[in-house]
């Protein structure tokens, strides 16, 4: 449950020890406006999903503010739950393996695709179907 977390974590401390900057805030920010007004003209629907991949804290945030200011009909939300509250937005993602992680820590990983898929069909009765197969293997799940 804290791969989200920590991936973000490792990666801004990543780029704060090895010197990587932003080149220019401005410049940046110009870049995202663009492919923003992009995606709004050509009606092409997306998402946030750079939390663990990050910058920073900040820097993130600026862009999902930007998508959100410059693609209000196409930007449809972001996986981050916390900038989805503090930006109005709606927090969207896909299944995530650490569904399936979660069931394995609690019910042993022979257990957990049969457990876990079974969760998430009561959940949600079959609206959201996709399943991430990938996460002890193919034969596995």
């Amino acid at each position: 449950m804290w791969e989200v977390p920590l991936l973000a974590l490792v990666s801004e401390l990543y780029f704060e020890m090895t010197n990587n900057s932003v080149v220019d805030e401005k410049i940046i920010n110009k870049i995202n406006i663009d492919k923003a007004k992009k995606f709004e003209k050509l009606g092409a629907k997306f998402a946030d999903f750079g939390t663990r991949r990050r910058y920073s804290y900040e820097n993130h945030l600026n862009v999902v503010k930007t998508f959100k200011q410059h693609s209000p009909s196409t930007f449809i939300g972001t996986s981050n739950v916390h900038l989805a509250h503090k930006l109005k937005l709606t927090p969207i993602g896909t299944q995530a393996h650490e569904w399936f992680m979660f069931h394995a820590a609690k019910y042993g990983f022979k257990m957990a695709n049969p457990i876990a898929l079974g969760r998430w069909v009561d959940i949600y009765h079959g609206n959201l179907g996709i399943a991430l197969s990938d996460t002890f293997t193919s034969e596995t799940f």
